[in-house]
């Protein structure tokens, strides 16, 4: 399931709550594993008999989505006996010095 761009954002995937206003719910987020390009072995995170599912996503809100890098499902180790891990790459710089 994408939205946007194979984007598909927080609003699109969960319902509006009760109670909240859209001021709340103003900033997105994003899903963005499903932003890369990857083959079916690195998007699926739950497999049952024949069954394959993406159970496990990533959300970051839009102004820091360029600091993702990559994101992918590790096909070669298990989390539980059906579940693959979700790895999350970002840039983060370190802090700026104060310049004396």
């Amino acid at each position: 399931m994408t939205g946007k761009g194979g984007v598909m954002t927080l609003e699109e995937r969960t319902p509006r709550r009760s109670g909240t206003n859209a001021e709340e719910e103003e900033e997105e987020e994003e899903e963005v594993n499903t932003v890369f390009r990857k083959r079916d072995s690195h998007l699926t995170s739950y497999y049952s008999g024949s069954s394959k599912s993406k159970i496990d996503f990533v959300f970051v809100k839009d102004r820091d989505r360029r600091l993702v890098t990559d994101a992918k499902v590790v096909p070669y180790e298990k989390v539980a006996p059906q579940h693959r891990p979700l790895i999350c790459t970002l840039k983060i710089a370190p802090p700026r010095q104060k310049q004396v």
